[in-house]
């Protein structure tokens, strides 16, 4: 993300451009760092690449699923909305009842995203 910086503010001088790179400099930073792990947790090159090749593959024999694309787009929406009006810090500083309503709404959300009819072992362990 600090390597968009400087060109983000050379670009400044052109109102368009420098509003265009603002807005994307974080989803693009984001999407970097998620296909960044991909190598990190396959087992291999091979396993890298045919993930890599299922993410982008065009037809029917893509890895993503209907609902990982919303899943994508809201931790892209929760970055930007953390880069441009730190919300994260605005919700710890907030009243008790915001601070409840926020915690109540992230617990719907791992409710609703959860995966709950498969064991699945704890991250440590798949090492």
């Amino acid at each position: 993300h600090r390597a968009l910086r400087a060109p983000l503010e050379r670009c400044r001088r052109v109102p368009v451009l420098g509003t265009l790179l603002g807005v994307l400099a974080t989803p693009l930073t984001v999407a970097l760092v998620f296909l960044g792990w991909i190598p990190f947790r396959a087992q291999g090159f091979e396993g890298a690449w045919s993930t890599f090749s299922g993410l982008f593959a065009p037809g029917g024999e893509s890895l993503l699923e209907s609902g990982h694309h919303f899943l994508i787009g809201f931790a892209i929406l929760g970055a930007v909305l953390e880069e441009r009006y730190r919300w994260s810090t605005r919700v710890v500083h907030a009243s008790l009842g915001m601070r409840a309503a926020f915690l109540a709404g992230a617990l719907v959300v791992l409710e609703l995203f959860a995966v709950t009819d498969a064991a699945i072992p704890f991250v440590y362990f798949q090492f």
